[in-house]
């Protein structure tokens, strides 16, 4: 059995996203609040909050990272195929967090890149860790599509 060690890898790291941060904010006083795909960490204390962009990026980056691992030890077209949705979902979950970020009200006050004054405070925007980890899964998904096995490996 000839196993696909790039989508592996590329699903792994889909799922490592998750419990990483996806978007952050520091403040110029010291502080910092970061946005996860399962709530809110600000200072250390983490608030539990369902989004329906944050719930949806994570079911397509679990399914996508899921899918990466299945797909990796399927030799074949079928194979790749399921590759080439793993990194399609990955790619989905990044585009749906970024759109419902930007077009939520409670985030409306912040850019996804950036800085501004909110309340006095001066404070700089970026994405993070996570979102990150999660295109490199999503690339890497697309490049195992090009090495995948495409035969059975022969028995001896």
């Amino acid at each position: 059995m000839k196993i696909n060690y790039i989508g592996i890898v590329a699903g792994i790291i889909a799922i490592i996203s998750i419990a990483l941060p996806w978007w952050t904010v520091s403040y110029e006083v010291g502080g910092s609040g970061s946005l996860n795909l399962w709530g809110v960490s600000n200072g250390g204390t983490e608030v539990r909050f369902e989004w329906w962009f944050t719930s949806a990026a994570f079911a397509f980056l679990i399914i996508g990272g899921i899918l990466g691992i299945v797909g990796s030890v399927i030799v074949g077209k079928r194979g790749k195929l399921i590759l080439l949705g793993a990194g399609a979902l990955s790619i989905l979950s990044l585009i749906i967090f970024v759109a419902g970020f930007v077009s939520h009200e409670d985030w409306s006050q912040y850019t996804i890149f950036g800085s501004g004054t909110l309340f006095g405070v001066d404070y700089t925007s970026y994405l993070s860790f996570g979102f990150w980890l999660a295109l490199v899964a999503a690339i890497l998904a697309f490049v195992s599509t090009l090495k995948h096995p495409t035969a059975a490996a022969a028995t001896a």
